[in-house]
Parts: structure tokens; C-alpha cells; sequence
């Protein structure tokens, strides 16, 4: 069974990624405890590194200064998503699309830590960036 804390990780990733800005009270209460499993030391790497990328979007996408972590909390969650980009697979799709854009001559490269995001491909020359399947 998947852990709370790391259910609660997958929330707000999946929130950013999904780009929700509907709903700010649920992603407030979502935000609140994520934060309070945080102190009490039950959040993982993964889940750290998760958060780095909700608050990129919360800082860049958002811009809801209520929602950011201290800074040392963003430092720590920056520092997991870095560490964990060095276990990161190819998906299977991923690499099909990959595949696809070979065959059209467009140069990529997969997997990216660019800026604090962790990207699935990146077209460089076209200044393109892919995320395939999360």
C-alpha cells in the first residue's frame, strides 16, 4: 500500500503537472499536510523531490507566495529531485518517442535535469522540452 506521505507527494506533482488552478482551498489543505508529514521526518526522497517540482510550479506557473516552502525546505526538496534524477528509467514510451523523432532527424536527448526540472526529452536545438508520461 502506498504510503500517506508519499500519496501526498504524488498529489501535488500531479497537481503541477496538471497545471490545476482551480480548487485553491483542497490544494491549500493538501499543501498543509504535506508539509506537516515533512515534519515529522515521513517523507521520502522521492516524495522531496516530487515537492521540488509542485513548488517550481507553484513559483513560476502559480505565483501564490502562500504556497512556497521555506527556504530551506525548497533547498532540501531540490537536492532530493537532483539525487533521485541519477535512478530515473526510460520508459518504454519515452523511448518510442525517442524513436520517432530520430526518424524525423530532430536531434533530442532524454531524461534532462534542466533548470530543477526533471524532463522526459529535449529538442535543445528547437528550445522544445517533452514530458511523455510524467
Amino acid at each position: 500500500m502506498l504510503a500517506l506521505s508519499q500519496a501526498a507527494s504524488n498529489l501535488l506533482w500531479a497537481w503541477a503537472v496538471a497545471d490545476r488552478r482551480q480548487h485553491r482551498a483542497l490544494l491549500h489543505k493538501l499543501h498543509d499536510a504535506f508539509l506537516s508529514l515533512q515534519k515529522q521526518g515521513r517523507v521520502a526522497r522521492l516524495g522531496m523531490s516530487q515537492a521540488h517540482q509542485y513548488q517550481l510550479w507553484v513559483e513560476y506557473e502559480l505565483c501564490e507566495p502562500s504556497l512556497l516552502f521555506d527556504a530551506s525546505l525548497r533547498v532540501s526538496c531540490r537536492e532530493a529531485m537532483e539525487a533521485t534524477h541519477t535512478d530515473i528509467h526510460v520508459s518504454g514510451l519515452q523511448g518510442h518517442v525517442a524513436r520517432v523523432l530520430r526518424k524525423l532527424g530532430l536531434a533530442h536527448q532524454l531524461e534532462l535535469n534542466l533548470c530543477g526540472y526533471s524532463v522526459d526529452l529535449a529538442l535543445p536545438d528547437h528550445r522544445i522540452v517533452i514530458e511523455v508520461d510524467g
